[in-house]
Order: structure tokens, then C-alpha cells, then sequence
């Protein structure tokens, strides 16, 4: 299924997200949970990052935000890196984390790639040269909730 950004934006808020779309496509929900991770910027291929270049949902290569002064990628307590840690607030039955990526990276259009809960991240060592580190997050896909 292929959807404009507007789409996107639209979608994300009728579920339940703000209208404001955070770095790296992030949308957090009133209640800070993550429900949709569409990532919307970047100058990476297909503006995703997968892991080892497998696109496997599944396994999403984050980079995240870096917060000044966080103790880690996933505080909680710092207002940058909770846009990270929000992520392990899906539980898969009540909040999602909905996965969408361009079709071209010129294109505004984005493929649909379904609903995930979230399941543990890992800090890996980073590709960028311009980061130390990254989050890997792994999701598992969920057809409806259960």
C-alpha cells in the first residue's frame, strides 16, 4: 500500500499522534508512546537504515536522537533521547510502531510495511562516521492486536 507524507500525517494523527512529525520521522502519541516510526528524512538508502542492509523490519538500525547531557541513547529522563526510549513503550497490543518507507528517494510516496511491537533494542557500534554509536531495535510484526 503506498501513501503520500500528508497520508502519513493524517493517518498517524487519527490514531492518536501529534500533527508534529519528530527527527528521523518518529511520531510520538500524546501520551509519549510511539506509534508509528516512519523515517522521513535522511541521506540514507531508501531513508531507512536496516541492519547488515537487510530490510527486514524487523530489525531496524536507528540512529535516534543524540541528547546533550543523556547518560545513554535510551534516557528516559532527557527530552532528545525519550523520542528513543519512547519506542520501548509499544506493547503490540494497545500501541504499535507502523513502518513506512519511500519508494525512491526522490519520491513522496511510502510504501506501507505494516504494525510491529517493539520486543529489546541493542546499542551497536555505528557505520557513520559522524556517530559513535546506534540503537538496533527489534520489532516483531503483528498482524492485529491479540
Amino acid at each position: 500500500m503506498l501513501f503520500k507524507r500528508e497520508d502519513i500525517v493524517n493517518f498517524s494523527v487519527k490514531i492518536g499522534c501529534k500533527r508534529e512529525l519528530h527527527t528521523k520521522g518518529m511520531v510520538v502519541s500524546v501520551l509519549g508512546d510511539v506509534v508509528c516510526l516512519a523515517t522521513l528524512s535522511g541521506d540514507y538508502q531508501d531513508q531507512i537504515y536496516y541492519m547488515n542492509g537487510i530490510k527486514s523490519p524487523s530489525e531496524v538500525y536507528y540512529c535516534g536522537a543524540y541528547g546533550n547531557g543523556a547518560l545513554s541513547r535510551i534516557d528516559s529522563g532527557n527530552r532528545e533521547t525519550q523520542k528513543n526510549s519512547a519506542v520501548t513503550l509499544v506493547n503490540g497490543k494497545t500501541n504499535f510502531i507502523y513502518f513506512f518507507e519511500k519508494i525512491h528517494e526522490d519520491s513522496d510516496f511510502f510504501y506501507f510495511h505494516g504494525r510491529y511491537k517493539y520486543l529489546r533494542y541493542e546499542i551497536v557500534k555505528s557505520y557513520n562516521p559522524e556517530h559513535k554509536e546506534e540503537i538496533l531495535f527489534h520489532l516483531l510484526f503483528v498482524d492485529k492486536p491479540f
